[in-house]
């Protein structure tokens, strides 16, 4: 996890799960949630800061975008087949809701280097940025292929508990195990 903290301010565009404030400045508003003294989004949409009382919100955006090829999109994978992997695209849903679109992910477009099968670097439940190549009908194909995309928050496959990042591989403390994923390079500053 990065050391460095990003310091919002109102009007900026925050995602599920990102760290947008701490309890010795806001009390948690609207859209958002707070845990272990930290405040976390809990939608898609813009920053709200009420200075006078101290409250930190997360305003959802009303509108749904569709996806534009080059767009950075945040998604759960839901379906691992051979060679493919369905991603809900949750643009502007709550994190855990019902998804706006589906993309396809093939194993073609999922890093510069060689993959041998697809459930190896992606399992059903990541969380994952990706870019739209494609945006024909309503099906939408992404790649995961840059050292920015990839795997955001994953969990483990035998007990669920959120993976953490040890090394170039991650790492259950509730198993005791490795288990690897095709991540981003900031892996773990999402939080579910």
């Amino acid at each position: 996890m990065n050391d460095v903290e990003k310091e919002f301010k109102a009007g900026d565009f925050v995602i599920p799960g990102q760290k947008i404030g701490v309890i010795e400045m806001y009390f948690p508003g609207p859209g958002t949630y707070e845990e272990e003294g930290k405040i976390y989004a809990t939608v898609l949409g813009n920053l709200q800061i009420n200075e006078r009382e101290r409250i930190i919100s997360v305003i959802r955006n009303k509108r749904t975008p569709i996806p534009e090829v080059n767009d950075i999109v945040i998604g759960r994978v839901d379906t691992i087949k051979k060679q493919v992997a369905i991603v809900d695209i949750n643009n502007n849903n709550e994190f855990n809701a019902r998804s706006t679109f589906s993309a396809d992910l093939h194993i073609s477009n999922v890093s510069k280097s060689y993959v041998d099968n697809i459930s190896d670097v992606f399992k059903p439940f990541d969380v994952i940025r990706a870019k739209v190549i494609d945006n024909r009908d309503t099906f939408f194909q992404i790649t995961t292929a840059s050292s920015s995309l990839g795997v955001i928050l994953a969990f483990c496959v035998i007990c669920g508990a959120v993976l953490e990042l040890r090394g170039k591989n991650l790492y259950c403390s509730t198993c005791n195990r490795f288990e690897q994923r095709k991540i981003a390079k900031d892996y773990g500053s999402m939080k579910l």
